[in-house]
C-alpha cells in the first residue's frame, strides 16, 4: 500500500512539472511573438525637393530666407520679366470687357489658388493720391483713346506697404511647388512687395496729383470695378525712363 501511494504521488508530481513546463513554454512563445511584432512603423524623414520654374531645381529647408530669394531674383528676373512682357493695360481691360475668360487665357498667369494675374503697363493721369494710409495709392485715369466702355477705378500702389501677391503670381517662374510649405510661399510674396515699395521710396507720391505717369506692374483680377496694380516701376512724366 505504501509503495502504491508513493507511485501515485510521483506520477502527480511529474504531471505538475509537465504542466508547469507547458505553461512556461507557452509564455516564452508569446513573448517572442510580441517582440517580433512592431506597433509602429518607423521611417526616416526624407528631405523635400521640388522642381522650380524655368527648368531650375531648388530645394528649400527650414533655413530658407525669403529676403535673400527676393534679393537674388528682383533685379535680374522679376523686374525685367514684368517690364518686357507686360501688355498695355487698355488692351487687357478691353479684352476683359469683351470676354473675361478669353482674356484670362490669353494674357494672364493662373496662380495655385486659381486666380488670374496680369502683367500690364500704361500711361495715365493721376487724378487722386492717397498717402495717409500705409497702403498708399495713386488713382489713374487712362486716356480716352483707350476706347473702354467704362473705365474701372485704377489704383497704383505706392507703399510703403503693398498688398496682394500679384507680383509673385504674374511672372510665371515662381510657383508653390518650389517651396517647402505655404508659409515660405507667402513670405516670398511679401519680400517681393517690399522690394517694389523700396524702389518707390524716392517717388514723392503726394506731389503727383494732376501729373502723368507711366507704370509697369501686375494685378490679380477679381472684378472690372477696381484694378489694384502692384508696380515694379513708376516713371513720372519728364523724369526719364
Amino acid at each position: 500500500m505504501f509503495k502504491q501511494s508513493e507511485k501515485i504521488r510521483s506520477k502527480a508530481a511529474t504531471g505538475v512539472r509537465w504542466h508547469q513546463g507547458v505553461v512556461l513554454l507557452t509564455m516564452l512563445l508569446l513573448v517572442q511573438v510580441v517582440a517580433a511584432c512592431s506597433l509602429y512603423t518607423t521611417r526616416p524623414i526624407q528631405p523635400v525637393a521640388a522642381s522650380g520654374g524655368g527648368g531650375q531645381s531648388d530645394q528649400f529647408d527650414q533655413n530658407f530666407d525669403p529676403n535673400s530669394y527676393a534679393d537674388k531674383n528682383w533685379s535680374s528676373k522679376v523686374v525685367p520679366t514684368i517690364v518686357d512682357k507686360s501688355v498695355d493695360i487698355g488692351t487687357v481691360l478691353k479684352a476683359l470687357e469683351q470676354d473675361s475668360n478669353a482674356a484670362q487665357k490669353q494674357y494672364a498667369v493662373q496662380s495655385s489658388d486659381g486666380l488670374y494675374n496680369f502683367m500690364v503697363k500704361g500711361t495715365g493721369k493721376v487724378i487722386a493720391t492717397n498717402t495717409s494710409s500705409r497702403n498708399g495709392t495713386l488713382s489713374i485715369e487712362l486716356p480716352a483713346s483707350e476706347g473702354l466702355k467704362k473705365q474701372p477705378t485704377i489704383l497704383v500702389q505706392v507703399g510703403p506697404v503693398m498688398l496682394g501677391t500679384a507680383i509673385r503670381d504674374s511672372v510665371g517662374f515662381i510657383n508653390y511647388n518650389q517651396f517647402t510649405n505655404q508659409v515660405q510661399y507667402a513670405q516670398v510674396a511679401d519680400a517681393l512687395n517690399a522690394h517694389a515699395a523700396a524702389d518707390l521710396k524716392s517717388l514723392d507720391a503726394a506731389k503727383l496729383q494732376g501729373k502723368t505717369i507711366t507704370f509697369y506692374g501686375a494685378f490679380t483680377y477679381a472684378t472690372l470695378e477696381q484694378i489694384m496694380i502692384a508696380p515694379v516701376k513708376v516713371v513720372p512724366e519728364g523724369a526719364g525712363a
